[in-house]
């Protein structure tokens, strides 16, 4: 599965910084999008039959619109998604990875699914940053609680090589994953398929520290 971004638009930190006024002028946009959107009664559906629901339905409603806006964001292949029943999706990790953010918000808003992901432990010991971890789905696994969550029937996204691949890999796109292979390990205890995704572009987004160990092969990053 492959999504389509033009990130460097808007987060391209080799020049100067898009000014306040690109700022508010985008997010005025935005603010309409979602007003007009015709998901506005899907949204007042949400809320009048959970709080969560409807709060969930609202962030993504605007991350995916925040995509179209400032990215022209794409997802090629979402049919790969099941409709129901597990999936483990295993993804790049860009510098900051936004695109995993759009992709989240895709899936839950055309396919009504929440895709629950294994996230670092430091994201866990942000201030105030754990409920939201927690109505979106976020775990930091261990492997047994992730075989549980697929054997659940639920979707779950991997990114094996986490935070080094965030700050090691480059503009060349090579995984960074060592000997991390606890994923697919996951895969076959639970008895599920693999779906891998990547974002075009996303690198080129943002700065990163740049080069790799030798022992991460320049190889496919599929």
């Amino acid at each position: 599965m492959c999504c389509r971004a033009g990130f460097p638009a808007l987060y391209d930190l080799s020049g100067s910084p898009p000014g306040r006024v690109a700022w508010a002028r985008a997010f005025g946009r935005l603010s309409k999008l979602c007003k007009l959107s015709p998901r506005k009664n899907e949204l007042k559906e949400a809320y009048a039959h959970n709080l969560w629901d409807g709060a969930r339905k609202t962030v993504a409603t605007a991350w995916d619109g925040h995509a179209a806006i400032w990215h022209g964001y794409e997802v090629h292949g979402l049919e790969k998604i099941p409709q129901e029943g597990p999936a483990l999706i295993i993804f790049y990790h860009g510098a900051i990875p936004i695109d995993y953010y759009y992709f989240v918000a895709k899936v839950f808003t055309q396919k009504g699914r929440i895709c629950r992901t294994v996230a670092d432990h430091f994201l866990f010991k942000v201030p105030g940053f754990s409920l939201l971890l927690e109505v979106f789905g976020v775990l930091h696994g261990p492997r047994e609680k992730c075989v549980e969550i697929l054997k659940s029937g639920h979707l779950l996204a991997i990114s094996p090589g986490g935070v080094r691949e965030a700050l090691f890999s480059d503009e060349t796109y090579n995984i960074v994953w060592g000997d991390r292979k606890g994923f697919a390990q996951v895969a076959i205890d639970a008895e599920v398929p693999i779906i891998p995704m990547f974002t075009q572009n996303v690198r080129e987004g943002f700065r990163s520290l740049g080069g790799t160990s030798k022992e991460c092969s320049p190889g496919t990053n599929r």
